[in-house]
């Protein structure tokens, strides 16, 4: 199996397979491929298109030789960064502490309260502390719902 590296441009799409997939033909650094007939690559070769790739092919000799691809990855600056988003991870983890500490309401209200005093631009009202348990609960749960 060889390497190429390069830009991926879809060319076109080819008819359907005789099982019903698809099967596109593509360009890398000006070489021609295909996608194999009833791979699943078929059906995401589009979301690399005009994207930098390292792609894995064979060379298979029908009738003349065609370039097959078998894998293909994104590199550099296509690859999705994952997003840093801590009210989404504070909230999952302020979830799963309710869940652990379900029978002690106080234990819990003050702990999810202190996992979402840690992100910015959240802020608890001045009379909290006056606040009833159940109060509090409700209104902790509203604010790690919405971000799960």
């Amino acid at each position: 199996m060889k390497k190429i590296t390069g830009i991926l441009n879809v060319v076109k799409k080819f008819p359907l397979s005789t099982m019903g997939n698809p099967r596109y033909q593509v360009q890398i650094n000006n070489k021609i491929f295909e996608t194999k007939s009833n791979a699943s690559l078929g059906y995401s070769i589009t979301n690399f298109d005009n994207k930098k790739v390292v792609a894995s092919f064979e060379t298979y000799n029908y009738k003349k030789p065609k370039l097959i691809l078998v894998d293909v990855k994104l590199i550099g600056d296509d690859i999705p960064k994952p997003e840093n988003n801590q009210l989404k991870t504070v909230s999952m983890v302020s979830a799963m502490f309710n869940i652990m500490c379900a029978d002690d309401k106080k234990t819990s209200n003050k702990y999810q309260k202190r996992f979402l005093d840690t992100v910015e631009g959240i802020n608890f009202p001045d009379d909290w502390d006056n606040l009833s348990e159940v109060e509090k609960a409700k209104r902790l749960d509203q604010a790690v719902k919405v971000n799960l």
